[in-house]
């Protein structure tokens, strides 16, 4: 049974109230709500009382999103600016009936107040006061949403052109679609010459880095998968949506600028860590789906002639090329020569549709029930993560400066021998000089 289903079905019948008291007793309506209001921004301490459903303590208690159509969840930690600008142009950006869910993980520059302030019945905050990894904050908040769709984004996102009404549009339009990607253009860090984000993995999976879902295709599928914690989290749940039958698609126009806050100075605490989650992340997923990543005949072909065509076009069909010929980059050539379960034909068959790069996978190779998940490394206790990950980076950081140390060390050496080769370059040139005004004057006093 999934979290999302066992968090459903502990619940108590519509117009019911659940165990509110230290024992379980029942309470009355009139107490429950003033229950579900006196624990509006409390963070959970252990010592209050219980309420339903187990993930409530965080946040007060409310009706069904009867109007609503669909939630926003967010993940933030002292991004005030940021979060701000990404609550704002989703109400900008967006004219479909919404709740947006924030869930806040102890910031300290002021987002707790921020978020205290514009509290209302579309503005949900989760206050957790520590740090849960992003699948299992995520996860807490899935469990909340009481919509048929729920996207999920960043505190370092800015909806753009109407992106999440696009691809709700697509959704609605298309029964077969389990999940839509939101195209994500990053704004600066070391990707924003890409013309979209969006990497294929490796058993030919095409990533969705943000994405829009059906609610109940994400509890069927038991949301972020917390083994993987913050890193990870999204291929993973791009693969079980596929894997589970449902075609996923993507935007065709950017539907999110991302400012990314990744660290580009390899002599950072932070760049060595993302380096770490990342070589991590990319060993469970393989130990995942490994028994999926056979290709077939006509992927093999597509990714030979793509080869092919680069060699001959390396400028025009570099992968950042940000030309487009109608309206297709290079970028979507990659994915359609290089994305497993993408159509040859994609570009044809949605040619008038606002999304595209449609994956689909075939009846045939669908698995019997989707795979486990990998068991965790041996060091990543919950509790020691961050402090193991610490370690792991300061032992990266000394390796990497023993390194540096070294390859100064070879490049004083180097400087020094070339400018004994210098020198030596110098004194020849010299003695050839000399050699000529003597051959010189021979040759002056043999005329003579």
């Amino acid at each position: 049974m999934v979290r999302g289903q066992r968090l459903l079905q502990d619940a108590p019948p519509a117009g019911k109230p659940g165990p509110s008291g230290e024992d379980g007793e029942a309470c009355s309506p009139g107490e429950l709500n003033a229950l579900a209001t006196a624990n509006v921004g409390v963070v959970n301490n252990g010592g209050r009382k219980k309420t339903w459903p187990p993930v409530l303590p965080f946040s007060p208690l409310r009706l069904p999103d009867m109007a609503a159509e669909l939630s926003i969840v967010i993940g933030t930690l002292n991004r005030l600016d940021q979060l701000r600008a990404c609550i704002d142009s989703i109400r900008a950006q967006t004219s479909a009936p919404l709740v947006i869910h924030v869930s806040d993980a102890g910031s300290s520059d002021g987002t707790v107040e921020y978020l205290q302030s514009i509290a209302d019945d579309t503005v949900r905050p989760v206050f957790a006061g520590e740090r849960l990894g992003q699948a299992r904050a995520y996860n807490e908040m899935f469990a909340l949403v009481q919509t048929p769709f729920v996207c999920w984004l960043s505190d370092d996102n800015v909806v753009v052109d109407r992106g999440l009404d696009v691809a709700l549009k697509a959704l609605r339009d298309n029964p077969r679609l389990g999940m839509v990607g939101l195209k994500v253009k990053d704004q600066r860090g070391p990707f924003q010459r890409a013309s979209y984000q969006g990497g294929v993995s490796t058993i030919g999976v095409l990533t969705v880095n943000q994405g829009l879902l059906r609610t109940d295709v994400l509890r069927a599928v038991g949301g972020f998968s917390e083994v993987f914690r913050d890193y990870g989290i999204d291929p993973d749940l791009t693969a079980k949506v596929l894997f589970s039958g449902w075609d996923v698609a993507l935007t065709k126009r950017v539907a999110v600028h991302h400012f990314r806050n990744w660290s580009e100075q390899k002599d950072t605490p932070e760049y060595w860590k993302l380096r770490l989650l990342h070589e991590r992340y990319l060993l469970k997923y393989d130990a995942k789906y490994c028994r999926l990543s056979a290709p077939g005949l006509g992927h093999a072909l597509r990714r030979g002639a793509y080869r092919r065509l680069v060699k001959c076009f390396p400028k025009a069909l570099h992968i950042n090329n940000p030309v487009e010929v109608f309206g297709y980059c290079a970028r979507d050539l990659f994915n359609i020569c290089n994305a497993r379960y993408i159509g040859a034909f994609d570009v044809v068959a949605n040619w008038s549709k606002n999304y595209y790069l449609v994956q689909h996978c075939p009846p045939g190779l669908l698995p019997a029930e989707l795979p486990p998940d990998p068991p965790p490394f041996a060091d990543e206790a919950p509790a020691a993560e961050d402090m193991m990950a610490g370690a792991t980076v300061q032992r990266l950081l000394a390796r990497l400066q023993e390194s540096e140390g070294r390859a100064r060390s070879r490049a004083d050496k180097d400087r020094e021998r070339i400018a004994e080769l210098k020198a030596l370059l110098a004194k020849r040139t010299e003695t050839a000089a000399r050699l000529r005004r003597t051959r010189d004057e021979l040759k002056k006093r043999v005329r003579e």
